[in-house]
């Protein structure tokens, strides 16, 4: 599963809950996070073109 959080949140917080997700639906979840906010501070504001750009780097990314 590609994990996006919800907005107002970061990766830093959500360790827990993404962890919870995997065990309880028994699958691998690769958590993202948005341009702007946590390890991504510096990439830039979270503009709709980023967000997708990401996506799509990160669907790429498991794909291969």
């Amino acid at each position: 599963m590609i994990y996006f959080h919800g907005i107002g949140e970061d990766l830093g917080l959500l360790d827990a809950e993404v962890c919870c997700i995997g065990e309880m639906l028994n699958m691998n979840v690769l958590a993202v996070e948005y341009p702007g906010f946590g390890t991504n501070f510096y990439q830039g504001v979270a503009t709709e073109y980023l967000i997708l750009a990401d996506a799509k780097r990160v669907v790429q990314y498991v794909n291969e």
